[in-house]
């Protein structure tokens, strides 16, 4: 059977202008487009199709991160270039997001930021692996396939993110039609590190919006607290006004309460609050515990001592457990 990349090379994918399928090009004629309008184009048409395809009702349906793969000759040629070309690719985005919203006035981003991986095919994968990614191994020049999902790569909707699949929708190379594949994060972590990653942060002004930091908050939650633990790295995404880092005693499980399995974090450790008048958060400590560097006076029963809290900011438990804080910003 062949894999669904080399049964779709044989397909033809939609035109920027008209989101119609083209003409393929002759036997013999090439493609006068540059590589880097070529890209452009087929990026900002592959992002239009799946907003027409993806919208339902009133809602705008669009994704935020993408993965594109390049014939690696082609790759080199655009690699110093993309930090210029990746922007106009997303400002082109934008006009999409206007332009469709008398169709889909409902326009919510599934992230907080674009994301955007581009890499070469001749990329050394995991040896072993049952992944149809495994069979993208070579690409003709000016040639490249596109996939995209839901919420930029970075995030998840689940509380805590443990490197989990990631359902991507490939467009592969001379289609016009995409198709759902589930990927397993490890691969794209492997991808990066080979590549180059842009990551940009939505703007709703450039995409026409009023920017709702309740509704932010509502859809992304109010920030996430990054860690380690004997799994690897896990994200965990903060979706209440108060919360907890708690040590092993505590046997709550519920959304608010993130327990660390490590003995030297205790019942309670940190509490945070959110302050809407200042749109910031506030923690005070109960177990030693160093914020930026700097030791923080701890709270005893009757006297809670709190401390502001940075957009981004550093924890150090108990002299080993460290936690990145990032607070989600419309």
């Amino acid at each position: 059977m062949l894999s669904i990349i080399q049964s779709a090379m044989e397909r033809l994918r939609p035109s920027r202008d008209t989101g119609k399928t083209p003409e393929a090009t002759p036997k013999g004629k090439e493609d006068g487009r540059s590589i880097e309008k070529r890209f452009y184009e087929e990026m900002v048409a592959y992002f239009r199709d799946l907003v027409v395809k993806r919208s339902v009702g009133k809602r705008m349906v669009f994704h935020m991160g993408y993965v594109v793969w390049l014939e690696p000759s082609d790759y080199h040629v655009l690699r110093d270039e993309l930090i210029v070309i990746v922007p106009e690719v997303i400002e082109a985005f934008y006009d999409v997001l206007r332009e469709c919203q008398k169709d889909y006035p409902k326009c919510t981003p599934g992230s907080t930021e674009w994301t955007i991986q581009i890499s070469p095919t001749d990329i050394v994968l995991p040896e072993g692996g049952k992944n149809d990614l495994d069979e993208i191994i070579k690409l003709e020049k000016g040639q490249f396939i596109i996939s995209s999902t839901f919420h930029s790569l970075k995030l998840s909707q689940s509380n805590v993110q443990q490197q989990p699949n990631v359902t991507l929708s490939f467009r592969p190379v001379n289609s016009d039609l995409t198709k759902d594949l589930n990927v397993n994060r490890e691969l794209l972590v492997g991808l990066e590190a080979r590549a180059d990653a842009f990551i940009q942060k939505f703007d709703y002004v450039k995409a026409g919006l009023t920017a709702n930091p309740d509704q932010v908050y509502s859809i992304h939650g109010y920030g996430t607290l990054k860690y380690s633990d004997k799994n690897g790295d896990a994200i965990y995404t903060i979706r209440d006004k108060e919360f907890f880092v708690s040590g092993p005693s505590d046997e709550r499980v519920q959304s608010n309460v993130l327990v660390l399995p490590d003995s030297g974090v205790v019942k309670e450790h940190l509490a945070f609050r959110y302050d809407d008048g200042k749109d910031c958060f506030y923690v005070s400590a109960v177990g030693e515990t160093i914020l930026n560097e700097r030791p923080v006076m701890l709270s005893r029963p009757g006297e809670l001592v709190w401390h502001k809290v940075s957009k981004h900011a550093s924890f150090l438990l108990a002299g080993g457990v460290g936690l990145e804080f990032d607070q989600t910003t419309a």
